[in-house]
């Protein structure tokens, strides 16, 4: 579960109803999925383009963290 600083609907609008269950809190969006590839789930994340606290699944820390090691060094990257 990922709870998220977002409404309801500012969430629901980006994930289809079949990956994900949504329910609203009293500090945005608690957001319940279930991946195949946790690869695949942190770039989701990441491209919901709203905060997030991962609540389980230190594995998926992982994935986030490697995903912004990529990113970070993409950015860095010189042009050839």
């Amino acid at each position: 579960m990922t709870p998220m600083k977002t409404t309801l609907e500012g969430v629901a609008a980006r994930i289809r109803a079949a990956t994900a269950t949504l329910a609203e809190t009293s500090g945005g969006a608690l957001l319940a999925v279930r991946a195949e590839r946790l690869d695949g789930m942190a770039q989701m994340l990441a491209g919901l383009g709203r905060p997030f606290t991962v609540i389980a699944l230190a594995e998926l820390r992982d994935e986030i963290r490697a995903l912004a090691t990529r990113l970070l060094a993409s950015a860095d990257a010189s042009p050839p």
